[in-house]
């Protein structure tokens, strides 16, 4: 069309580094800090209703175990432990390979918490959909999940699916519900370092 023009586009890299270990969470609010400065993003939030995931527990009952661990505010910076000092076992620790989910003290509950220190936040993550959380459990579990990351080849395994199923207890079932969205209002491009 004569006369149209689409947005303009720019891509930029960015590199930065936290003082301490920090948890996905806090690295994703000093993003959003970032962004909000050097790019001077105005952004605001809407919730509409949209496809989501539910959660609950599948008939044959739940097969998590309880956490054994110390409880962590993934929002705050852990301190690192001295020279030969035993490292402490904090809950929310989370080791995502192709296929596997590893985690030490995730809750379950969506929207109590940290998005993505929560067991409804990695599923929702992976899934690329909101989960919610329909299980009513409540506490903090150690979950480990292995699926077929390849969903084409079902001798390489179980799809992500049927491991929540048989591995977790619990089961995911498609349905509707109110989804967050960010919508960019503006930006600009920053000037050189």
């Amino acid at each position: 069309m004569a006369g149209r023009r689409g947005p303009t586009r720019f891509l930029f890299n960015v590199e930065g580094r936290a003082a301490n270990q920090a948890g996905a969470d806090a690295m994703f609010l000093m993003l959003q800090r970032l962004l909000e400065e050097r790019f001077q993003v105005k952004l605001h939030r809407e919730t509409k209703d949209g496809p989501v995931y539910l959660l609950t527990i599948a008939k044959s009952g739940s097969r998590l175990k309880a956490a054994t661990c110390a409880p962590f505010d993934a929002n705050h910076l852990q301190t690192l432990p001295a020279a030969g000092e035993t490292p402490v076992n904090y809950c929310g620790r989370i080791r995502r390979g192709t296929g596997t989910l590893d985690a030490q003290g995730i809750g379950i509950v969506d929207g109590a918490g940290p998005p993505l220190q929560s067991l409804t936040g990695q599923l929702g993550d992976l899934l690329d959909r909101s989960v919610m959380d329909k299980t009513g459990l409540t506490g903090l579990y150690d979950v480990h999940l292995e699926w077929a990351s390849d969903q084409l080849d079902a001798a390489a395994g179980p799809s992500i699916f049927t491991a929540v199923q048989e591995q977790l207890g619990l089961k995911l079932d498609g349905g509707r519900g109110p989804v967050e969205y960010m919508v960019i209002d503006s930006a600009d491009k920053p000037a050189p370092n």
